[in-house]
């Protein structure tokens, strides 16, 4: 019996990521987590997160303001992670950005 039905699940098996999911009034949050193990750093997850977060606020004509960004490497039986809160704000608002630093995070 032929299995090629299942590649596309196997593939993705421990993939998942949360989508654009609004939080407070004008921000969002988005996750992903992979499976890649032994010990893989969170940049293909950091980077993703952020490359959806760009397109979200730019079908706005917005960028990207971060709130929280916190990032995990892959562990013995955890896959990397990275989950970032954020804002869409105006140009005029990005050039202006508040004095806070964003937070970064790493567990480990």
């Amino acid at each position: 019996m032929k299995f090629y039905y299942l590649l596309p699940v196997l593939l993705c098996v421990g993939c998942s990521n949360t989508g654009i999911i609004p939080m407070d009034t004008g921000s969002y949050m988005i996750s992903s987590r992979n499976a890649k193990l032994p010990y893989t750093e969170p940049s293909d997850e950091k980077s993703y997160v952020y490359l959806e977060a760009n397109q979200f606020c730019a079908s706005q004509g917005k960028s990207v303001e971060t709130l929280r960004l916190n990032t995990v490497s892959a562990g013995f039986i955890r896959g990397a992670s990275a989950e970032l809160e954020f804002r869409c704000v105006s140009a005029a608002a990005d050039s202006k950005k508040s004095e806070s630093v964003p937070v970064e995070s790493k567990a480990k």
